[in-house]
């Protein structure tokens, strides 16, 4: 009856907690065993009664509210006391009887505030070390080993980088406590537990990249390559229609636009013959000498892949031989002709032709 009086007149004014009649029970069964010792029966509830106390700081209980739980825990325990001893017991017993619950109840009252305020602290700290792991992964710090051993995260857990090619991401996403958001609004950690797959593709509506996996010691890595991809599409260098892009499949494209200079050196190279061509001539060479190196196949296969007439393929089968020669038949010149064309045909093939 007291655990039903204590938890009617507390419930009101704290969170919703489904330990808080068992712990109410557990504490009055600790006096009741310890035949009215404070001493004795707080001892034996002290750590859940911390425990209850972090759970109410987890949840941002105000110690206003807890202090006036405990009033109404006091009048609670007081209206019971009287409708379970009756008139049987009466006198000083009754007298030392409330004074020893009041003591009692002060003390369960201080081992709650410890854990609130532990909780509090702990809290605190564990936010400001995350922060500093945030800090460390999306700015490029160099002490990501302190900021993991700080933070208490296992640096072998994986996470999956997010980044989004223009718009923010969505808050439900930024803000679910198992992603880790950097001040970029378009940029964060997600997990990278099956579950989040479908998670993602319910909430992100606009293009967004996803990285591959990597536990913490390593997400950095992932993290700038994944920006690197949603850039690629932002500028228009990659294309992809999709909402959800694995930036997996744009390592072609990060190759090449990763680095530009890189690019422009394989394109003055080696298509300097073809980018004096006339705008259609060079691209109707470049696609062709693409699908040539890619399939290895003969011209008349590579005819039927591109949907051009027999003798069109091989006229242009020969002008390619006499313009490139030898280097169509070395393994590494054919390399860094894929490369060439792949980083250059997009920009060709979008110039305006006569």
């Amino acid at each position: 009856m007291l655990t039903r009086q204590i938890v009617r007149a507390v419930m009101p004014g704290l969170p919703d907690d489904s330990e808080l009649s068992g712990l109410v029970s557990e504490a009055i069964m600790a006096f009741v065993d310890a035949e009215g010792s404070c001493a004795l029966a707080s001892q034996r509830v002290e750590a859940s009664m911390r425990d209850l106390g972090g759970r109410l700081a987890e949840a941002n209980t105000p110690p206003d509210r807890v202090n006036e739980a405990f009033d109404s825990i006091h009048a609670a325990v007081q209206r019971g006391l009287q409708m379970t001893l009756g008139s049987s017991v009466s006198g000083h017993v009754v007298l030392r009887l409330r004074e020893g619950i009041a003591a009692y109840l002060a003390q369960l009252q201080v081992h709650l505030n410890h854990g609130w305020t532990e909780r509090q602290r702990a809290g605190a700290l564990r936010a400001e070390q995350l922060k500093h792991l945030h800090a460390t992964i999306f700015r490029g710090g160099s002490r990501l080993d302190h900021a993991l051993e700080l933070s208490g995260l296992d640096p072998t857990d994986e996470f999956t980088a997010l980044v989004s090619v223009r718009d923010p991401l969505p808050p439900r996403i930024r803000h679910d406590p198992d992603v880790l958001a950097g001040n970029d609004l378009r940029e964060a950690l997600v997990p990278a537990a099956a579950g989040w797959s479908a998670h993602l593709r319910e909430h992100v509506t606009r293009q967004v990249v996803v990285g591959p996996p990597a536990g913490l010691q390593r997400i950095a890595e992932s993290l700038e390559l994944t920006r690197r991809a949603a850039l690629l599409l932002r500028e228009s260098t990659a294309h992809d229609d999709r909402t959800i892009v694995p930036c997996t499949d744009l390592l072609g494209p990060l190759l090449l636009g990763g680095n530009r200079y890189l690019a422009e050196l394989l394109v003055t190279k080696h298509l300097g013959s073809l980018s004096a061509l006339g705008p259609e001539r060079r691209v109707h060479l470049g696609e062709m000498l693409l699908v040539w190196l890619e399939t290895g196949q003969p011209v008349a296969a590579v005819a039927r892949a591109l949907g051009l007439a027999p003798q069109t393929a091989h006229s242009r089968a020969q002008a390619l031989r006499k313009i490139f020669g030898d280097d169509l038949d070395d393994p590494s010149s054919r390399l860094e002709l894929i490369l060439a064309l792949r980083a250059v045909l997009p920009e060709w093939s979008s110039l305006p032709r006569p």
